[in-house]
């Protein structure tokens, strides 16, 4: 997509979606393993994705693989606690004011 950007020059002309991708099974292929929502590792993956799409701007960056404790993969036995081997979640909150800086 970007080398069409580069060669055809009308990104103006066309809607742009992407996403990062969030914490998932374990791999490190995925920015070294930087798949946290925080302001760094949002800013990382925004800017990686910007070189990559030779573009300046992004309309839509989705959040692939939100930091929640939820019901998945057909575990069944879902409750609310949240289990003793689970990471410490990245705040809703936070992750909506990391975009809101890359926006301003």
């Amino acid at each position: 997509i970007g080398n069409w950007f580069a060669q055809h020059g009308q990104r103006n002309k066309v809607f742009l979606a992407s996403k990062i991708a969030g914490p998932g099974f374990g791999g490190t292929h995925i920015r070294e393993g930087h798949t946290r929502f925080n302001s760094d590792h949002i800013a990382k993956a925004l800017d990686g994705s910007l070189k990559r799409l030779q573009t300046d701007y992004i309309d839509l960056y989705q959040l692939h693989w939100p930091e929640r404790h939820t019901n998945f993969f057909g575990t069944l036995a879902y409750g609310n606690q949240q289990a003793e081997n689970d990471y410490d979640t990245i705040p809703l909150e936070e992750t909506l004011l990391a975009l809101q800086e890359e926006i301003n």
